[in-house]
């Protein structure tokens, strides 16, 4: 039956709510893509950038150590910034430094996450009600035909159901990225809270 539609005819087909889920479908992997080059550079520019940094603590060259974090210019480098410029401070001060700016990177890695949990939830809803909407009308029209047509029933079913099978195909991707995003971030501040506590101790050694 869908064989030989285009994309227009199949969009008409589905009604406005259709466009409505093409719309949140290009919301939806807009923001896995951001995310995803977002978190790339991220790690790669962290892993070129921590174990030097480190190194140059343990050696006590604070002030090359201040140029990195300067020229780094990424939020994990004002993360590392804050504390070597509160190096000549309390243990609890260049904790306290770390852990506001620990809270902003964490907001900045989870910028945008609730858009994919929310079109996560919503969708096969919003399929659902397009589904239901499209039957009302398919036995509405049966209701006004003098003979029953086992055609038009099914075809209308069918032409409902693309509503239903559109809200799944937003959801399930938006789900998975949102885990899989969420699982990563986890285990990139828990690598950077380890790095955190081994530069506080050396600064404060």
């Amino acid at each position: 039956m869908f064989q030989n539609m285009s994309i227009m005819e199949f969009l008409q087909q589905g009604g406005y709510v259709l466009l409505l889920l093409s719309i949140c479908s290009v919301v939806s992997f807009s923001v896995m893509l951001e995310r995803f080059i977002v978190m790339v550079n991220l790690k790669s520019k962290t892993k070129k950038f921590i174990p030097p940094l480190i190194f140059k603590l343990k050696k006590h060259k604070y002030d090359e150590a201040l140029a990195m974090c300067e020229e780094n210019m990424s939020v994990v480098g004002n993360l590392f910034l804050s504390a070597i410029e509160r190096k000549d401070k309390q243990k609890i001060v260049i904790e306290e430094a770390m852990q506001r700016n620990g809270a902003k990177l964490a907001l900045y890695l989870e910028k945008r996450l609730s858009i994919l949990a929310t079109l996560g939830s919503i969708s096969p809803f919003i399929g659902l009600f397009g589904t239901v909407v499209g039957i009302i009308k398919t036995f509405h029209s049966l209701s006004l035909t003098d003979a029953y047509s086992s055609n038009l029933v099914s075809n209308g079913i069918a032409e409902a159901l693309i509503n239903t099978a559109a809200g799944l195909f937003v959801a399930i991707p938006a789900v998975i990225a949102f885990n899989y995003f969420t699982h990563k971030i986890q285990l990139f501040l828990k690598e950077l809270e380890i790095a955190s506590s081994e530069a506080i101790e050396l600064l404060t050694e």
